[in-house]
């Protein structure tokens, strides 16, 4: 070997490695996300431990520590969130969110000095939000300075219209102010947007019935006392609708929030009151086909079929090629019967899937229920085909298989 090769491998092994690429820091996305899920849900233990473990990650996550702190103010323990929120204040001076959320605990808890500085900085640093601005009119309510809640709450009105939990507070700032007649109009404005909104009509049947209007008191007073009888006695129902509505007043703004009352109200068979949180849910998600499509599931699971097609329908307007409101809407349609559209439906799912066996079963069967028995045995032995060998449908399949063969000539 060559002196000059030997010195070049030396020079080889004597090399210093090359340093380790950079490695990125542990993200908090997924966890923030998780977090805000849990919490829109109510389930509050849930978001505070997802929200830990993305602190572990990052402590100066601010966006965490706000989540982690709601939920202690969910749960009244006020010093823990006070504590979290004022953390993110100094992590980050800007943070309008944690000035707005401390000036809403300390509104609770009766310190109004307090809570009337933080709100007026959150007001300073995003003067064009409406929760910032209904804050500050919850405040001014509070605190019976009227005037200034009603300027504050049309403000929020301007930046979130047509909000029944912000007509409902308008109202009582402008019968603080001895505008009856327009506090009657917000009062009803607030129960047309918001037909299971128990408080808002029972708070327009007390002030119509003060201003000798029988005409609108006896039927807000009889709508009222309809929604207080959810339940049918059960003492919970009531504490439940009562924790999700003061869900609702304290962050209008959530999708989920609206949800879930829905949810309550079909089980109890409050069903224009469901639909009409459905809709205002859905239109606070403009575009979310995901939440559209867990509505039609949930509402099937709540034997709602024909509201849950509704809104799979609605999924379908928007994205004709969305797979699993196609896969949902099929099975729905074979189940009411409507085997056309069922299999209009799931033919369109498998030609936009084709390796996925639920598709092809659920096409298997509504062929088998029109006569279909050639394409009905085509579809159904292609589902078993791509079925893991464990799959718990595998039995079904068989079964459909021999009683079709057993159908032929």
């Amino acid at each position: 070997m060559s002196l000059r090769l030997l010195s070049i491998l030396a020079l080889i092994a004597c090399a210093p490695d090359p340093p380790p690429a950079p490695v990125a820091p542990p993200s908090t996305i997924d966890h923030l996300e998780r977090a805000r899920t849990h919490f829109q849900a109510t389930r509050f233990a849930e978001a505070a431990a997802v929200a830990r473990q993305g602190l572990a990650l990052d402590s100066t996550a601010v966006d965490l520590l706000n989540i982690l702190a709601s939920t202690y103010a969910a749960q009244g323990r006020y010093a823990l969130a006070i504590a979290g929120l004022e953390k993110t204040v100094r992590l980050q001076p800007d943070y309008a969110m944690g000035f707005v959320n401390l000036g809403g605990v300390y509104t609770k808890l009766g310190q109004y000095e307090q809570a009337t500085s933080y709100l007026q900085r959150a007001v300073q640093l995003n003067s064009d939000n409406s929760p910032v601005r209904r804050r500050l009119g919850e405040l001014y309510l509070a605190t019976a300075r009227y005037a200034e809640a009603t300027r504050e709450l049309l403000e929020a009105l301007r930046l979130f219209p047509d909000d029944a939990t912000l007509y409902y507070y308008l109202g009582q700032s402008l019968d603080g102010e001895g505008r009856s007649k327009d506090a009657l109009e917000a009062y009803q404005r607030a129960t047309l947007l918001d037909i299971g909104f128990a408080d808002a009509f029972y708070r327009l049947g007390l002030l119509a019935r003060k201003e000798g209007r029988d005409d609108i008191a006896r039927p807000a007073l009889a709508r009222f006392n309809h929604l207080r009888q959810i339940g049918a006695g059960d003492p919970e129902i009531p504490k439940q609708v009562t924790r999700m509505r003061a869900a609702i007043l304290n962050a209008p703004e959530e999708a989920a929030h609206h949800y879930n009352l829905g949810l309550l109200f079909v089980r109890h068979g409050y069903f224009a009151a469901a639909r009409n949180k459905f809709d205002r849910a859905v239109a606070l998600r403009p575009g979310d086909l995901e939440l559209l499509n867990r509505l039609g599931g949930e509402l099937l699971e709540l034997k709602q079929p024909e509201a849950a097609l509704r809104y799979l329908q609605s999924a379908l307007d928007q994205n004709p090629s969305y797979f699993p409101a196609l896969l949902n809407a099929g099975q729905i349609a074979g189940r009411l019967g409507r085997y056309d559209q069922a299999i209009t439906h799931l033919r369109r799912a498998t030609a936009i899937r084709p390796d996925d066996p639920e598709g092809w079963y659920f096409l298997g069967l509504g062929l088998s229920s029109t006569g279909g028995r050639t394409e009905a045995t085509t579809a159904l032995r292609r589902s078993l085909e791509l079925s893991p060998p464990d799959g718990k449908r595998r039995g079904k399949i068989q079964q459909l298989l021999t009683a079709l063969q057993a159908q032929s000539p």
